[in-house]
């Protein structure tokens, strides 16, 4: 019984230890987001659906969720056009302002759109890049990280290419 219960305890522990670390490049990604941003922190009111919470959720799949939902979206826009990252929030607040708008909110609606999905790209690359600067330093707990990476075929592909990218097209010695 006393077995079980230190196993429990080491779990809840480990758990809580991963808890935090996912908080920490959530905090970064924040950060970063805020100090890129033209309104700093205040640009975080255009993103309500961007939380702590809601990125650490069932273990960090909230953030997977969230940063696989934007790379599909924005494969799908054309070359050329901005990426408008969607949310429901966003669209209620546009739907309830007045139809049509007049050219001074249009200006205004098109800018907070623009601040908004600033933000957001730099809340991706700030967390994104916590997360490699932690893999480079090889921190406690990165090691499955690195594990997984090495394992899938576009980690294989990528090194493969970067390899043959550096080879030179004929050999230095013939035989």
């Amino acid at each position: 019984m006393v077995g079980k219960l230190e196993k429990e305890v080491r779990r809840r522990q480990t758990d809580a230890a991963e808890i935090q670390k996912q908080k920490r490049h959530v905090l970064r990604g924040l950060q970063k987001a805020c100090n890129i941003s033209l309104l700093g922190q205040d640009c975080r009111a255009f993103c309500p659906e961007m939380t702590i919470t809601k990125m650490i959720s069932q273990h960090g799949k909230g953030f997977v969720k969230f940063l696989t939902g934007y790379h599909e979206l924005a494969q799908e826009v054309p070359p050329g056009q901005v990426y408008l990252f969607p949310s429901a929030w966003w669209e209620d607040v546009t739907n309830d302002a007045e139809n049509p708008l007049s050219p001074k909110a249009r200006w205004i609606y098109e800018l907070t759109t623009l601040l908004r999905n600033e933000f957001i790209a730099a809340f991706v690359s700030g967390i994104l890049l916590s997360i490699s600067s932690d893999i480079a330093k090889r921190s406690k707990g990165m090691q499955p990280v690195v594990d997984f990476m090495e394992i899938t075929d576009i980690y294989l592909a990528r090194a493969i290419a970067n390899t043959r990218a550096g080879f030179r097209e004929k050999p230095l010695i013939r035989c």
